[in-house]
């Protein structure tokens, strides 16, 4: 009943020894593809030739022998005029008598055993009787079924052990996906939020001023006053900046939704990357200026003969915007750079803010659907953070997965409290290339993307 291959080993070895007065004993399993030892016990042997010797049990085994493999034997018997037969059963006896063994015998391979027992000479130098090969048979076939068993027993064991580290290691991933989808949930519940706050300001504060304007204008107001029309013209910029913020917002969700849909299609043609950049700017000048932030456009010598790039100038300019507004946005003091420079394949713009910066552990995060750096504002007096105003989590995801549509690059470089460089590349027009056609339509997309457009040109 014993299931310890070693100990059964140990036991098999000392019965050997003892009942044959024998000076050497070994036994010896191996994995018959490579010949590579499994495990060996021995006793007086040092075996410094393992794999010679299991060179020469399947020499023995080719030559088609009784599997009992005995040096006497051997050496009395004929060795014939076969050449190769010779030349085997001369290393066979080379083999054992270097080693001191006087008879090899297989273990029982009906337990699916590989290994073999070497024994040694007898101390008084008596040669095996027929008697003795019973007895050693019959030991052979209990050790073989004994440590047949031990070996199974082992294997289950490490079939359970494997099994285990796999259902834990199963289990682990599993908890890893659960919280990655509890994140998922928690963001898009706070984008839910957020979405409800973004879109709702702007639309009260255009509701408030229209009601305001509207009572005014019945109380023909504009023609008894005529000094206060700046007042009024001042409301109406308050809506239109606000109509322009819920357009860009809608357009976002729209833009994410095609992207997350697969859905979004590329109306590619040759594109001044650098009237994109300088549109880019324009657009956001005056928010800049209102914080007391520089704004420059780093541009390259050869600028004359900047080549054009292959993208949709709607969704380019949409990248460009995105970026920049995220770095006027985030930045208090300093200012914004933004660089363009090409080689012989892409367009490169860089866009570098002095701003917060973004921590180390988040940058890989920046670009997924929902997530914001900074997402709570955290107070001493408050046990449950506040989610942070401001952003839906999807303009830059909306600008990376187009940087990508496009066939580009985009990478973020961020230090907190220092700043952050997002670098992106779009690929140039190449000559000899039939581009393209632009659609027929010169507003496609949706209506918020034509009202949008519409806006920018005049």
């Amino acid at each position: 009943s014993e299931l310890d291959v070693d100990k059964i080993a140990i036991y098999a070895v000392n019965v050997l020894k003892r009942y044959f007065d024998l000076e050497k004993v070994g036994i010896l399993l191996f994995d018959k593809v490579n010949t590579k030892i499994l495990y060996k016990k021995i006793s007086g042997f040092e075996l410094n030739g393992v794999r010679d010797l299991l060179q020469v049990v399947q020499y023995w085994k080719e030559l088609g022998e009784d599997p009992v493999l005995l040096l006497d034997e051997i050496k009395r018997g004929k060795i014939g005029e076969d050449w190769n037969r010779r030349d085997r059963l001369s290393r066979i006896v080379k083999c054992m008598e270097k080693e001191g063994i006087s008879a090899i015998l297989p273990l029982n391979r009906k337990v699916q055993l590989n290994g073999i027992i070497v024994v040694g000479n007898k101390k008084n130098r008596d040669s095996f009787t027929v008697d003795d090969m019973r007895f050693l048979e019959d030991v052979i076939a209990n050790v073989s079924v004994a440590m047949g068993r031990a070996i199974l027993y082992k294997e289950v064991e490490k079939f359970n052990e494997t099994l285990k580290d796999k259902v834990e290691e199963q289990t682990k991933d599993l908890r890893e996906k659960i919280r990655e989808l509890d994140d998922a949930r928690k963001r898009e519940h706070d984008m839910i939020d957020i979405m409800g706050h973004e879109l709702r300001t702007p639309m009260t504060i255009i509701r408030n001023y229209y009601e305001l304007l509207n009572n005014l204008m019945k109380k023909d107001i504009f023609v008894q006053e005529k000094t206060v029309n700046s007042k009024y013209r001042g409301y109406l910029d308050v809506i239109g900046k606000n109509i322009e913020r819920e357009i860009s917002l809608i357009n976002v969700l729209l833009s994410a939704t095609k992207l997350d849909d697969g859905q979004l299609e590329l109306n590619r043609e040759p594109v001044d990357i650098i009237e994109s950049i300088e549109d880019g700017i324009m657009g956001h000048k005056k928010e800049a200026n209102d914080k007391g932030l520089y704004m420059k456009f780093k541009k390259s010598s050869n600028l004359a003969v900047f080549p054009k790039v292959y993208a949709d100038k709607i969704r380019l300019h949409e990248i460009i915007d995105n970026l920049i507004s995220n770095a006027v946005k985030y930045t208090l003091k300093g200012g914004v750079e933004i660089y363009v420079s090409h080689d012989k394949r892409f367009a490169k713009v860089e866009v570098t803010d002095t701003g917060e910066g973004i921590a180390k552990s988040d940058i890989k995060k920046v670009g997924q659907k929902f997530y914001r750096s900074n997402q709570y504002i955290k107070g001493e007096k408050r046990s449950v953070p506040l989610v942070r105003p401001g952003g839906s989590g999807l303009g830059l995801f909306v600008t990376f997965s187009l940087v990508r549509l496009h066939g580009g690059t985009i990478s973020l470089a961020s230090k907190l409290g220092k700043g952050s460089t997002f670098t992106f590349t779009i690929p140039l027009v190449k000559e000899g290339v039939v581009l393209q056609p632009p659609s027929d339509s010169k507003y496609s997309g949706d209506m918020f993307e034509k009202l949008h457009l519409k806006k920018s040109e005049e």
